[in-house]
C-alpha cells in the first residue's frame, strides 16, 4: 500500500500539485488521467522518488519501500547485453517460466531476444522495460506514457497479457496515457488528477 498525504510540489514558482491526498491498494490497476500539463509526470516521479516534494509524505506499508518501485521510463540497462542475457540476469531459469515465456511471445519480442537495446526501436524498448518489470519483484509499478509508443493493437494485446500477471502477484500499478479511453476497460480505478485534488472518477 501506497499512501499520498497532503504533497505539494512547485516548479519555478508555479505550484504544481497543492496538498494531494490518496491511497494506493495493491492487487490493483489506476488510470492517472487528467489535462495535459496538469502534474500526472510529476506525481509520478515523486512516488518513485525521482522527485522531492516540498512537503507532505510518501508512506509506504507492508514492508514497501522506494526500491520496490519500478517506474517507467526511467530505466537503465546494460548496453552490451542482450535482451535475452538482460533476462537471464535476473532469472537464469526464465525460460522455464511458461506464463513469461508467453508473454514474450505475445508482446512480439522473441524475434528480438539476441539484439541489444541500443537496436530497438521506441515502441521495442517499452515492451522490453515491461518484461524486465515482470521478472522483477517490484510491488508497485508506475508505467507512465509507456502506451504511447505502441500502436493500439499491440498495447492492448500487451496490457491483455500483463493485466493478470499483475493481479496473480498482487501488484499495485499506476497507468497514465494522453489517450486513456482504450485503457479503461482493463483499470480499477480511474482517477482525475487536478492542482489541488486526485479524486476517482
Amino acid at each position: 500500500m501506497l499512501k499520498v498525504q497532503n504533497v505539494s510540489f512547485s516548479h519555478c514558482h508555479e505550484q504544481v500539485l497543492e496538498k494531494i491526498s490518496y491511497t494506493f491498494l495493491q492487487n490493483s490497476i489506476y488510470l492517472l488521467d487528467g489535462p495535459s500539463g496538469v502534474g500526472k509526470s510529476t506525481l509520478m516521479k515523486i512516488l518513485a522518488g525521482l522527485e522531492r516534494q516540498q512537503s507532505g509524505d510518501i508512506v509506504f506499508a507492508d514492508s514497501i519501500q522506494f526500491s520496490d518501485v519500478y517506474y517507467l521510463p526511467y530505466q537503465s540497462y546494460f548496453p552490451w547485453l542482450t535482451i535475452k542475457e538482460h533476462f537471464l540476469l535476473l532469472n537464469s531459469q526464465f525460460f522455464q517460466i511458461r506464463d513469461f515465456v508467453h508473454l514474450i511471445d505475445e508482446l512480439e519480442m522473441k524475434p528480438l531476444l539476441n539484439k541489444k537495446p541500443l537496436q530497438l526501436s521506441l515502441g521495442q524498448l517499452s515492451r522490453f522495460y515491461i518484461l524486465l518489470s515482470d521478472l522483477k519483484d517490484n510491488k508497485i509499478i508506475l508505467l507512465d506514457e509507456v502506451f504511447s509508443s505502441l500502436n493500439q493493437n499491440l498495447a492492448e494485446k500487451t496490457i491483455i497479457a500483463l493485466k493478470s500477471r499483475w493481479k496473480s502477484k498482487n501488484k499495485c500499478v499506476v497507468l497514465t496515457s494522453h489517450q486513456s479511453d482504450w485503457l479503461k476497460p482493463f483499470i480499477d480505478f480511474h482517477l482525475i488528477l487536478s492542482s489541488q485534488n486526485l479524486n476517482e472518477k
